[in-house]
């Protein structure tokens, strides 16, 4: 659920694909993959994906804000809030396309009892 919204800045640009074989391994597609972001604009193709990732971050903050407001109170939930934003695991994957931010932020959402796509499946 993560990398499918990563993907969506990427649809605007003219990216080409290189030829590649029938990829039969991981190695194989590892290789794809790389020749596939470094023949395009490397740089650009991942703040787009990045950016489009750190929204979930953003999102994550708000509902941890909300779900302690609505708990405890305003001022346990600035600290709340101050402990989720300087948290080392929120810092080093705040920004990437990976699943463990999309996954807390998913979790939230189902226990605060907000309809997501995930609690629909």
């Amino acid at each position: 659920m993560v990398k499918l919204p990563a993907a969506l800045p990427l649809l605007g640009m003219s990216l080409q694909v290189p030829p590649h074989p029938q990829v039969v391994s991981k190695e194989e597609d590892f290789i794809s993959a790389k020749q596939f972001v470094y023949s395009n604009d490397a740089e650009k193709i991942l703040f787009r994906s990045r950016m489009s990732t750190a929204i979930l971050t953003l999102l994550l903050a708000m509902l941890g804000f909300a779900a302690a407001k609505e708990l405890f109170g305003t001022g346990p939930a600035l600290i709340a809030l101050i402990l989720l934003v300087f948290e080392p695991t929120i810092l080093a994957h705040g920004a990437l396309v990976t699943t463990d931010l999309g996954l807390s932020c998913l979790l939230l959402c189902d226990y605060l009892r907000i309809p997501s796509i995930a609690s629909q499946q």
